[in-house]
């Protein structure tokens, strides 16, 4: 798998073919910052702002090709690129505006200011419906982010996001991830939640 302990490799427009997939896969590994998809953090940080970006052009299309490849990204096309990510923008605006659902009032109060796109998503502003953090099977990642943030190393120049270990609880984690799978996808709602983000907080950072 891309995702490594922490990682925010968001491409749900990988989900529209081979060669959207191939070029998402590329930007990433090669560190390059893109709105439709994240940043490698965690384990993969060193893997990917290292060692990975430091290769010839030419190698990291032909890690990319064999990603795809394995991922039968080509054999996967719902959509095209532009109808993702109409849909997923459709979404950003759920939880600003004053809701009666406390978790959406919980998203608004510490999320909604840094993932709020009006229009096309910007770099520096991560369209959550984008992020694979939310499509995954399980919320280890999203949990990961949430608890650690995304240091200014990982991150694109000047730009990071804080971790919330010690501003929300367990419980509230377990909210937002529930919150976001319900609005940002059409999967089914993950399960145990908060139990898993109190064995996660166990753990030690991973930038420590």
């Amino acid at each position: 798998m891309l995702s490594g302990k922490g990682t925010v490799f968001d491409c749900a427009v990988a989900r529209t073919g081979g060669r959207v997939m191939k070029y998402a896969i590329a930007t990433y590994f090669a560190d390059i910052n893109r709105a439709t998809h994240g940043t490698a953090a965690g384990s993969m940080s060193p893997v990917v702002h290292d060692g990975l970006a430091k290769l010839p052009d030419s190698d990291i299309e032909a890690i990319a090709t064999y990603f795809a490849d394995i991922n039968r990204s080509a054999t996967r096309a719902v959509g095209s690129q532009a109808s993702v990510i109409s849909k997923a923008v459709s979404t950003s605006g759920l939880g600003i505006k004053q809701e009666p659902d406390p978790d959406a009032r919980l998203y608004a109060a510490a999320c909604g200011s840094c993932h709020y796109n009006s229009g096309a998503p910007l770099e520096v502003r991560p369209e959550l419906a984008l992020n694979t953090a939310l499509t995954l099977p399980e919320p280890t990642n999203f949990i990961r982010v949430v608890l650690d943030g995304i240091g200014i190393r990982d991150g694109m120049p000047g730009v990071m996001m804080p971790g919330f270990r010690h501003a929300l609880s367990d419980p509230d984690i377990a909210r937002l991830a529930a919150y976001l799978r319900r609005t940002r996808t059409e999967l089914p709602a993950w399960t145990n939640i908060e139990s898993q983000v109190a064995a996660i907080r166990k753990e030690r950072p991973a930038s420590q």
